[in-house]
């Protein structure tokens, strides 16, 4: 059923910010920063950045804490309201827009925001594939030099909630919740439409790769020696 009136959404956007406030505050979480210069967390953060996170894991970041002077890019359409809402009520800004409609629009918002603000983007959105790239995000990146921060999250016990294209995942009370960031991805800013592509396919594997790392922790299984070299621990919360 969809909701038409924009005072019953904001409504019920607020109940669930406050329920999953609540849910996240049973959870333990565990942040493993490759790069603890860009942590999404950080009050004195000195580099701005280009986050990058998956449609399915967008609620991890914004309820493991408190995101600092994060814009988050939402799509046009009707579930970028529910979106949109969700982020005011965290007071938390928004640009909306995405690479189908409203794309250059919503690339000069993130062009001006992205100067005092870090962004973050859901590169398979807004209508998929699931977890596949769209170059927006390297395009973003390049433009105003700031660099992809590559993310992954995942969790010892969560609710799948059917979409239409994808799932939105929810943690279950007293669940494990892990997030694991990247190197950062620099991108030129001349860089061609090729170099946009390559860049896309490199921020595909990184993603990719942290994906492995994030469910190896959730599943309590052995790291790859390599990744347990460069990955650890920064902190955990209740």
């Amino acid at each position: 059923m969809k909701i038409k009136s924009p005072l019953l959404n904001r409504i019920i956007c607020e109940i669930a910010v406050w329920s999953l406030r609540a849910l996240y505050k049973t959870t333990r979480i565990e942040i493993r920063l490759t790069d603890p210069v860009h942590d999404p967390y950080e009050p004195n953060r000195t580099e701005e950045c280009v986050y990058s996170v998956w449609h399915d894991s967008l609620l991890y970041p914004l309820f493991m804490n408190r995101p600092r002077s994060i814009v988050g890019l939402v799509g046009p359409h009707r579930d970028g309201d529910y979106v949109s809402n969700v982020l005011k009520a965290l007071k938390l800004k928004a640009v909306r827009g995405s690479s189908s409609r409203g794309g250059a629009t919503a690339i000069v918002k993130s062009m001006e925001e992205i100067k005092d603000h870090s962004l973050v983007i859901t590169p398979d959105g807004p209508r998929g594939p699931r977890r596949e790239m769209k170059l927006g995000c390297a395009f973003v990146a390049a433009q105003s030099g700031t660099p992809v921060i590559a993310t992954a999250f995942s969790c010892s016990n969560a609710w799948s909630l059917q979409g239409s294209w994808t799932d939105l995942i929810v943690p279950k009370p007293f669940s494990r919740v892990y997030a694991v960031t990247g190197e950062p991805i620099y991108v030129p800013k001349d860089a061609s439409r090729e170099k946009i592509e390559e860049v896309t396919q490199q921020i595909q594997a990184e993603m990719d790769r942290l994906d492995k790392i994030a469910v190896a922790l959730a599943n309590g299984e052995d790291l790859p020696e390599q990744v347990a070299q460069t990955e650890a621990p920064k902190r955990s919360a209740a």
